[in-house]
């Protein structure tokens, strides 16, 4: 799963899912990898890094390009 080639209800959908997930509720499980990936997909952002005033990215690795 590439989070970059996602469309954004696609995204949308998977965190979804993740947050019921975390809530004990009876969903498809969405896998720690996948989890890993989403977050630092939307951590590492362009838009995200490029933002005034904010501490900087959480990157858990290099982000993709």
């Amino acid at each position: 799963m590439r989070p970059q080639e996602l469309t954004p209800t696609e995204l949308a959908e998977l965190l979804h899912r993740a947050y019921l997930q975390d809530l004990g509720e009876d969903v498809d499980e969405v896998d720690m990898d996948t989890r890993q990936r989403l977050a630092n997909y939307l951590g590492c952002h362009e838009e995200t890094r490029e933002r005034p005033g904010t501490p900087g990215p959480i990157c858990l690795t290099t982000p993709p390009r």
